[in-house]
């Protein structure tokens, strides 16, 4: 994923990355609301050694000089600080001071710990009332001293081997030592906001539908020539671009036969057939669309391309001509009993070969390439191959397997266009097709076309 890609993934799924951001600010806040100030006092132990000559024989190799005695007392001290964890240890405290009853609490809010490089001890005690922790953290102090001097007194000596002394007192602390609201919710916030850029790189990446116009040239390898904003042929901007597209860009297509497919049906193609048609038109080009899509008739008794290749009449009185375009339309026809022999037949491709000799343009609107093959049949017959896609509805994998079902017959695809199908008012899907004459009707086309 690239710079512009990532920026457009979290464009994309900015609400995500909003949200999981938010809940990573208000969390810390919430909580710290409902919280409870705590308070923290201490108070430090340094450790001495008595030593040196005349000193009890266990000293000897503690108090010989002051460098070993003070990296004996440093060696002592951890042990030391063990001493603080525990239930019996709280207990005791909380008997000196008087109240039994919080030795639970001494057992949570008292800790200790050796300062690096010094043989202090610091004890401390958190508690949410000031004065109590400053009352737990000197009887906390006290006991831990007392309790050294006991265990570092020798049977029958008077003189410790560690001498604790309290150089720092405990005292009623006047700020809060948490929560720190601040800290955790610029924590709380930067981790949010990583928590939504990461779900929402992965809510793109497990997303399978085609959403954007990258998308569309990342999984086909072509261009996208042209955006249709809406289906219906409301403006003739899109579909000038998307001609000037084609004419100009690389592959380009200037004459001879344009197919124009999609992966699912509804994907507006046919109004992209029309319109395209229309460009063409306007440029002086003659032109002609061809309704391939045998399966789909809006009426069984229109002339047109069926009727052509059974042999019922030529192609020329089978064309529906707008004057005022010179616009040729040439309708299905009747639905034949099997589309594919029809598609295949030697008089279709006769038939083809003529509309090339007269038109300049043949556009052909195929079926779907999801459900039957004759999106593929009639790409033999084509110069040119573009692909109507339907953003936000397309699945990724559907796309793919288009792509693969039209590189199978070396298919020559030039790009694709973006539509968005049209839906009624009522939410229902807007109808696409042509007109043509009905049986009967004697309706007659160019006499370019021979008859």
């Amino acid at each position: 994923m690239n710079p512009r890609q990532f920026v457009d993934t979290i464009g994309a799924h900015w609400r995500l990355a909003l949200v999981l951001t938010l809940i990573g600010l208000l969390l810390p806040i919430g909580w710290s609301l409902s919280t409870e100030p705590e308070y923290r006092s201490s108070a430090r132990i340094f450790l001495t050694t008595p030593g040196g000559r005349g000193a009890p024989t266990t000293l000897s190799t503690a108090g010989t000089s002051p460098y070993e005695g003070d990296q004996f007392s440093r060696q002592r001290a951890q042990t030391y600080v063990r001493l603080v964890a525990g239930d019996d240890f709280a207990a005791r405290v909380a008997d000196r001071l008087g109240r039994p009853d919080l030795a639970g609490t001494v057992s949570d809010a008292v800790s200790a710990r050796v300062i690096p490089d010094t043989v202090l001890i610091e004890v401390a005690a958190v508690t949410t009332d000031p004065t109590e922790a400053r009352d737990v953290a000197a009887a906390a102090t006290d006991q831990l001293s007392d309790e050294i001097r006991a265990l570092e007194t020798p049977t029958g000596m008077r003189v410790p081997t560690v001498d604790p002394t309290t150089v720092s007192s405990a005292y009623v602390p006047t700020e809060t030592n948490g929560p720190r609201t601040g800290y955790l919710t610029a924590l709380g916030g930067s981790v949010g906001l990583a928590a939504g850029v990461t779900a929402a790189v992965f809510a793109a990446r497990l997303r399978r539908t085609i959403d954007r116009p990258e998308d569309v040239v990342e999984v086909l390898g072509r261009p996208v020539l042209g955006s249709i904003p809406h289906t219906g042929v409301t403006s003739t901007a899109p579909y000038d671009e998307l001609r000037y597209n084609l004419e100009y860009l690389d592959p380009h297509f200037t004459s001879g036969v344009l197919l124009v497919t999609s992966t699912r049906a509804e994907e507006g193609k046919t109004s992209v057939v029309t319109g395209l048609s229309r460009a063409f038109a306007q440029t002086g080009k003659l032109v002609v669309t061809v309704n391939g899509d045998l399966r789909n008739q809006a009426g069984g008794e229109v002339i047109g391309l069926t009727n052509v290749i059974a042999g019922d009449l030529p192609v020329g009185q089978a064309l529906v001509i707008d004057p005022d375009i010179g616009l040729a339309v040439l309708p299905s026809g009747p639905a034949p009993a099997e589309p594919a022999t029809v598609l295949e037949s030697a008089e279709f491709g006769r038939m083809f070969q003529q509309l090339r000799t007269v038109f300049d343009v043949v556009i052909v609107d195929s079926p779907d390439l999801a459900r039957f093959d004759d999106a593929r049949v009639l790409a033999a017959h084509s110069d040119a191959v573009l692909l109507a896609v339907s953003t936000g509805i397309l699945g990724r994998d559907e796309l793919v397997g288009a792509k693969a079902a039209l590189d199978s017959v070396r298919a020559p695809l030039v790009g694709a266009v973006v539509t968005k199908a049209d839906r009624g008012r009522d939410g229902s899907q807007a109808h696409f097709g042509y007109r043509g004459p009905r049986a009967g009707t004697g309706a007659q086309a160019t006499e370019t076309v021979s008859t």
